[in-house]
């Protein structure tokens, strides 16, 4: 839900963000009003002095919610269900389901994004240096070996068929948005013909009823060769 009131949730990121699409949709699964505020990261909006004021990391995306301000996209996503009180499902309060879904976020930062993210999707829009064939193999293996088993037992844990169970939680969102932007950015990497991946994809996007409100032209326009191509920006 998009709106123009001051008061209301303010999103800096972009609409194609791997890192901000997570985030825009646990407000807009969890009907939280915002207004997404574009940062153009091929410009360098994250690297001017207003935004570097507000978050010294200068990275996206970054809320402002009534004056509190924060950033990391998964502690955002966090905060957000316990602020506005989402259904438990969104980030459960038993402990083991919360420990379940932290693990799973987990995996996520830690090994699927360095793995699958920066070496497939990041060197297609200019993040990060193109992959030496090796490393490629190396990622592939990792998802095969480590990354896919461990989802799997993640989403057996919850009763699945997706890691919040019947419904997803906020662990679904960042691993279904990473394997839909990287297949497709990357529709001839291992990812896109990973038939457990996409697989998983389709059963979380069925429990999405407001999937079309983030995933908008401006994502999907992210898809084409030419589109959204920054320069490399060493990290």
């Amino acid at each position: 839900v998009v709106t123009n009131m001051s008061s209301v949730l303010k999103i800096y990121g972009e609409p194609f963000s791997v890192s901000t699409l997570p985030v825009l949709m646990t407000a807009a699964e969890g009907g939280i009003p915002y207004e997404l505020i574009e940062v153009p990261l091929e410009q360098g909006g994250q690297l001017t002095p207003e935004y570097r004021k507000m978050n010294p990391m200068h990275c996206v995306p970054t809320i402002d919610d009534g004056g509190f301000v924060m950033w990391e996209a998964r502690a955002i996503s966090k905060y957000l269900c316990g602020q506005y009180n989402l259904p438990d499902h969104f980030y459960p309060k038993d402990v083991k389901k919360r420990a379940v879904c932290d693990m799973a976020l987990d995996l996520h930062q830690g090994v699927f994004y360095p793995n699958i993210t920066f070496k497939v999707l990041y060197p297609a829009c200019g993040f990060a240096h193109k992959p030496k064939e090796e490393e490629i193999e190396r990622s592939k293996k990792a998802l095969d070996e480590d990354i896919w088993p461990a989802l799997q037992k993640f989403i057996a844990m919850g009763d699945g068929p997706l890691l919040g169970g019947e419904n997803p939680n906020v662990a679904d969102f960042f691993f279904a948005l990473h394997i839909y932007m990287i297949a497709g950015r990357c529709p001839d990497s291992f990812v896109a013909s990973h038939a457990g991946l996409t697989g998983y994809l389709a059963a979380v996007k069925a429990k999405c009823p407001r999937w079309g409100e983030y995933i908008t032209a401006g994502a999907e326009e992210f898809f084409s060769p030419s589109g959204h191509v920054c320069p490399f920006v060493p990290h």
